[in-house]
């Protein structure tokens, strides 16, 4: 089983009221660097700009890019704390271009028929996607 106790680099896609509480829990916990938030207000957000130790950018596909080119640290885990219709596109792009664990607020979708085709697209990788409550 894996050590809850042990440090984790994390990724938040939204600033939104959720995304705020997430923002919150990560960056009080010492065992947490956050590597990324991306929003489109990322940077000028009074959230976000009030934490200036990870990079901020518009939206995730920059957020990643900036992790594939080694500008921010590769995510353990990606907290997708966006409208549900983003999830599954957003968690579609984590998975193809990362090993991130991804925690989504639920609802991962409210369309039975797009989970599935999410299930079938990302058959081998769909394991590392967790759909949670906010943790506060």
């Amino acid at each position: 089983m894996d050590n809850p106790a042990r440090h984790r680099t994390v990724g938040l896609v939204g600033l939104g009221v959720i995304g705020r509480v997430h923002l919150d829990v990560l960056t009080a916990d010492p065992r947490v660097t956050l590597a990324f938030v991306a929003d489109p207000r990322a940077g000028t957000h009074p959230e976000s700009a009030r934490r200036d130790t990870c990079g901020h950018y518009k939206d995730l596909s920059a957020a990643l890019s900036a992790v594939e080119s080694g500008e921010v640290p590769a995510p353990d885990v990606v907290v997708l704390a966006t409208p549900t219709t983003t999830h599954l596109d957003l968690a579609s792009d984590v998975l193809d271009r990362t090993t991130s664990t991804i925690l989504s607020e639920k609802p991962l979708t409210g369309d039975a028929e797009q989970l599935r085709a999410f299930e079938r697209r990302h058959r081998d990788t769909a394991s590392r996607v967790h759909v949670v409550n906010h943790f506060a």
